[in-house]
């Protein structure tokens, strides 16, 4: 088994049996071609699991991209085919569409303290209604499980949460 995640700085990678040769290949050839977050498995039986994308329906997906990119201090990069990707992290990227009809979601997002105060700061600078709750908008944050968390809607009516710690 042989999992190299390859990162700008550092290559962190799990090893077993004689994968030293197609390490060192990998390292010396493939490495550089390779963008900032990169995972490549060869063989074995378990490989991690990570949500790469999912698709977020909107009235206006570049708009919505741009959007959720502004409050949470991401890049939007501009369409990929016919959706507007924004990468959260390296793993994840949301990949806004447009829909007639919207159904809306739930997106949870932990974040580390730092990273909450910035946003929540955004929110507050696009004067968005903000709250403790779910189905509230009081202007509040709540602390709940060790950390804080505040919920919004962004313009489709999707409720997204900002939390620093998980519930479970």
């Amino acid at each position: 088994m042989l999992l190299i995640r390859y990162r700008v700085s550092s290559v962190w990678l799990i090893l077993t049996g004689g994968a030293v040769g197609v390490l060192d290949h990998y390292l010396r050839w493939a490495a550089p071609a390779l963008d900032a977050a990169t995972t490549i498995w060869l063989g074995g039986e378990e490989m991690p699991i990570y949500l790469d994308h999912t698709i977020v329906p909107a009235t206006d997906k570049e708009a919505s991209a741009r959007f959720f990119a502004k409050i949470f201090g991401l890049e939007y990069k501009g369409p990929w085919g016919h959706f507007a990707p924004v990468k959260v992290n390296e793993t994840l990227s949301l990949d806004f569409d447009n829909r007639e009809v919207i159904e809306h979601h739930h997106y949870a997002f932990i974040v580390s303290d730092e990273e909450f105060d910035a946003i929540l700061d955004r929110v507050k600078g696009e004067g968005l209604a903000y709250g403790s709750g779910p189905r509230q908008d009081d202007m509040q944050i709540n602390h709940l499980h060790t950390g804080r968390g505040f919920y919004f809607n962004d313009p489709n009516g999707h409720r997204l949460e900002v939390i620093t710690h998980t519930y479970i």
